[in-house]
């Protein structure tokens, strides 16, 4: 009986067995369900052109397609990165929307970023670039010395100079002069006793500047009291050159010295035509096409016996005074320039010096007629401004919109008595009439005259602000002295 009852069990046993997962060992063998996988959300994807090239004063239009793969797109918003506030999006949402660019009068990168959202928040974004290029030149101006200053870097004279810092600096000119696609500056400095070596600063991407003088194939050239320094390309090779204009000692008998050119060659600027027979107190000077043969010749304003040197196009100059106004050899000049005053498409000379005596040079616009003859027949005299008779520049521009240019000129102290000789400042403001004559619109600038700041050599108009409108600005960012346009033509300081 007993062996029967263990059989049974036995049996009872594999039947249980038999009817379940359960191994021998006595675990399951039914398999684990697998995991939910979890579905990750893909971002958007955007499509936009890298780069957009457009005019000043265009609009641009700018696609963005977008998609999302595992959903929807819900949003496309644009913005602008970097560049000048005054760039406007037309619209700021959308997968195309209008950018207006103002009237800009130097070259503007502008970085505009898109950014595409999904339903379920994710973001993708990417970015354009709009290369803006300026407003053409005036056609007289284009190569021209004077067309150099409107896009010139605003730099700190005194921070900038590494070398010879206790020098004076008032000639200063700028350009491309290692053609890396960034200006440089060229530095003319000295002491009024002893020559002082040419200064080169080379600009990059971030407005730093450092000195060499590696661009210079004599690096001892220099002058001992420079006072202006002109670029333009006057060997006709597509490459900058210099002219620099000194005065030498300033002081009794006043020996002057003589001018110096350099002119690109290879990766250098080497010395041009020698110039030392033209000894002279040479304050001002400006490079532009005076006989309209199509290369850039130069005004030299001398003293008395002032000046052209009329290029034959490779960067060799004919000393000429039959063309020059009388005026400027009989009388003392010490200021030229040359740009389209009245903008009928020729040259106009801007001459002036100390307005003391009639035995001064008075300040004249002597109007080019497409001829190199340039006379006081068609000329119109600038009245002075008592107490500030010194006439150290002109620069032009339409300051007001209406079509005009306006004239600025800047003047430091000086009068009949010689008190304030060379102290203080004012810039002369005033607008050119289509009949040749001169609107005052002194009530247009604000602390335009100073009796106790000290006086500067140059101011331009340029942009400072990008507001598409020109400004006064004195070149030389340690002065700090702006004069910002409201667009109508008001200059506040």
């Amino acid at each position: 009986m007993y062996k029967i009852i263990i059989i049974l069990n036995f049996i009872f046993l594999t039947s249980c067995g038999g009817g379940s997962g359960d191994d021998a060992s006595g675990y399951s063998s039914t398999a684990t369900p697998a995991p939910t996988p979890t579905i990750v959300n893909q971002p958007p994807t955007l499509m936009l052109q890298s780069v957009y090239y457009v005019d000043a004063g265009n609009v641009v239009e700018l696609s963005a397609p977008a998609s999302d793969s595992d959903g929807q797109v819900n949003s496309i918003e644009w913005e602008v990165v970097s560049g000048p506030a005054s760039t406007t999006l037309l619209q700021d949402s959308g997968e195309q929307i209008s950018v207006d660019v103002p009237l800009y009068y130097c070259g503007v990168t502008v970085t505009i970023r898109v950014t595409a959202t999904d339903n379920q928040n994710a973001t993708a974004n990417a970015d354009t670039i709009i290369q803006v290029s300026p407003l053409p030149r005036l056609s007289a101006e284009e190569g021209t010395s004077y067309s150099v200053e409107l896009c010139a870097p605003y730099i700190d004279r005194i921070a900038l100079r590494t070398e010879n810092p206790e020098n004076f600096a008032q000639a200063l000119t700028y350009a491309d002069f290692n053609n890396d696609g960034i200006t440089d500056i060229f530095v003319a400095s000295g002491n009024s006793m002893t020559r002082t070596p040419f200064e080169m600063y080379i600009g990059d991407d971030s407005q730093q500047y450092q000195y060499t003088q590696t661009l210079f194939s004599d690096p001892t050239l220099g002058q001992i009291h420079p006072r202006r320094a002109i670029t333009s390309d006057f060997n006709s090779d597509g490459q900058p050159d210099v002219f620099v204009l000194g005065h030498g000692v300033d002081a009794s008998p006043f020996p002057g010295e003589y001018n110096i050119l350099l002119v690109s060659s290879g990766n250098q600027l080497s010395p041009g035509q020698d110039l030392a027979t033209f000894v002279g107190f040479n304050h001002g000077g400006a490079a532009a096409d005076i006989d309209l043969d199509t290369d850039m010749d130069i005004v030299v304003a001398t003293g008395k016996n002032s000046y052209f040197l009329l290029n034959d196009g490779t960067g060799f100059f004919t000393y000429n005074q039959t063309d020059i106004p009388m005026e400027m050899i009989v009388l003392p000049a010490y200021s030229a320039e040359l740009l389209d005053l009245d903008m009928d498409g020729f040259v106009d000379l801007l001459a002036g010096g100390h307005e003391f005596t009639p035995d001064d040079m008075p300040t004249i616009v002597y109007w080019g007629d497409g001829t190199s003859d340039y006379s006081i027949a068609e000329s119109t005299m600038i009245p002075a401004v008592p107490n500030y008779q010194v006439v150290l520049d002109f620069d032009a521009g339409d300051l007001d919109g209406n079509g005009l240019r306006e004239l600025i000129v800047t003047r430091a102290g000086g009068g009949t008595d010689a008190v304030n000789f060379y102290k203080g400042y004012a810039v002369q403001y005033l607008e050119t009439q289509t009949d040749r004559t001169f609107l005052d619109k002194s009530s247009a600038i604000a602390d335009s005259v100073s009796a106790t700041e000290d006086w500067f050599s140059s101011i331009r108009l340029t942009d400072i602000d990008f507001d598409a409108d020109l400004d006064v600005v004195v070149d030389d960012a340690s002065r700090q002295l702006i004069w910002l346009n409201d667009g109508q033509g008001n200059l506040a300081h």
